[in-house]
């Protein structure tokens, strides 16, 4: 079973089984305040990305001992800890907002010497690469189920578990003890990645294009527990301030989260540049993506937020024709919420073989299927393609401003995001579409009720369902 097929069961699994407190508490013993992630290589030709990450992180306990990070696909070179700056003092951050670390940021009283950097042996157990032994007797899909749940919640960042694991030394105990910020660097690369991070490369005569052609792109998946498939994070409501950079050929563009801080730095071969961008904005790891690639760029000026726009290559002007109402969409939910749109960019990436969703929305980047691309005499097109952008862009509000703490709570902020989209469809092509694509809904869900079980929205408050059907129960050969 490939990593999309297991993330999908992990997503019905955790949505449905799991058992969480109705009272918002801290699930970790520590806090993630920080996080920079860097790419400093995307080799198109290889399907190799490489990088590392730091994170700061602040103990909520004097006696902390482990951390958990999640991180699959992903190979671990080298895990450093360091003691950090303190986030608290102002003088302890760059232009950028990310922390300096100096031995003088942290108050004398607590330590009299900090610890040294150290570099950390990589303990990594990925439960899911085998979920069912090959020695197992046993094999039904309801034992495939309830040893898939068991693997699911071994790396559940909602219960602060995860594939890495790191054992911090006892050198750093009293400085923890005094809750003294930790920065942890993780080197990875990224191989050939089955789901997560998308190449995307484009065949013609059953050849490939050369490495010239600059048809090529790439682009993340916002799909459940997906961040941790291409960088270590704490893949979970964890928000945070992120720093972002990423290194691309001369000839192509980076588009990620956050504000770009400054034009792209080049080397000085002047064959590779560098983008920083910067996420003011707490936002946690599946609020984060990225796309790259030789996009078409479109800067709209309808809009007071710095919006830009990418398309591949030739699509520029349909590219202007189809975001035209990004304007009025971002206009009337500030008005209904009587509130500003909640960052201070807009980015749509419109990229292609995007198959698993019909959008997915980071923090200030929504990425988009090329397919909703048209021009002014495609008529039919220009509905279904408004609809999809009004629910992305609310779910820029609900779902990545106000994001969901765990999985039992991602019912409200699907259902505010929908209805706030649906409240505009309704302004924009009337009652009866409205009706008509409330009554698609209605129909989607009584199937799956029909064929399923009932619709669980908090799991917290239900009692978690003893058996999935596997089987349409109206099928001819079950009456």
């Amino acid at each position: 079973m490939d990593q999309t097929t297991c993330g999908s069961l992990a997503y019905e699994n955790n949505f449905a089984n799991q058992q969480a407190s109705p009272q918002i508490k801290h699930i970790r013993p520590y806090r993630l305040a920080h996080q920079a992630l860097c790419l400093t290589q995307i080799d198109f030709d290889q399907c190799i990305v490489i990088g590392f990450t730091q994170m700061t992180i602040w103990p909520l306990v004097n006696n902390l001992r482990w951390l958990h990070i999640n991180c699959r696909q992903c190979r671990i070179h080298r895990i450093m800890l360091e003691p950090a700056g303190d986030p608290s003092d102002s003088n302890d951050f760059d232009s950028t907002g990310s922390s300096v670390v100096t031995r003088g940021n942290l108050h004398s009283s607590h330590h009299n010497s900090l610890p040294n950097p150290m570099d950390l042996p990589v303990v990594y157990n990925d439960p899911s690469i085998e979920i069912c032994k090959r020695d197992s007797k046993l094999r039904t899909l309801d034992s495939f189920q309830r040893r898939h749940t068991a693997v699911v919640s071994m790396a559940d960042a909602d219960e602060g578990m995860g594939e890495v694991t790191i054992r911090l030394p006892l050198s750093y105990w009293s400085f923890i003890a005094a809750k003294g910020p930790l920065r942890i660097t993780l080197e990875f690369s990224l191989t050939r990645p089955k789901a997560g991070f998308y190449f995307v490369i484009p065949a013609k005569d059953g050849q490939i294009y050369d490495a010239d052609d600059r048809g090529i792109h790439a682009f993340t998946s916002a799909s459940p527990n997906s961040s941790r498939l291409w960088f270590p994070c704490i893949d979970s409501s964890e928000p945070c301030t992120w720093k972002i950079e990423i290194t691309v050929d001369e000839d192509m563009v980076a588009v990620a989260p956050g504000d770009l801080l400054e034009a792209p730095h080049y080397t000085e071969d002047l064959k590779r540049k560098t983008y920083h961008f910067y996420v003011a904005v707490p936002v946690s790891a599946p609020c984060i993506g990225l796309a790259i690639g030789a996009f078409d760029i479109f800067p709209d000026t309808r809009l007071p937020n710095l919006a830009t726009h990418f398309a591949p290559k030739g699509l520029l002007p349909i590219l202007k024709h189809t975001v035209k109402p990004i304007a009025d969409i971002i206009e009337y939910y500030e008005s209904l919420l009587a509130s500003e749109f909640p960052f201070s960019t807009m980015k749509l990436v419109f990229v292609d073989q995007a198959y698993e969703a019909e959008f997915q929305s980071y923090a200030s980047l929504i990425i988009l299927p090329v397919d909703l691309l048209h021009s002014s005499r495609i008529i039919e097109q220009t509905i279904a393609t408004r609809r999809i952008l009004a629910q992305a862009v609310a779910s820029q509000i609900f779902g990545c401003f106000i994001g969901m703490h765990t999985w039992c709570d991602a019912w409200l902020p699907l259902g505010l995001a929908g209805y706030l989209a649906g409240l505009y469809q309704r302004r924009v092509f009337g009652n009866n579409e409205y009706r008509h694509t409330t009554a698609t809904q209605m129909r989607y869900v009584t199937n799956f009720e029909h064929t399923k079980h009932g619709i669980i929205l908090d799991a917290s408050q239900t009692l978690p369902v003893k058996k999935t059907t596997y089987f349409n129960l109206k099928l001819p050969q079950l009456l």
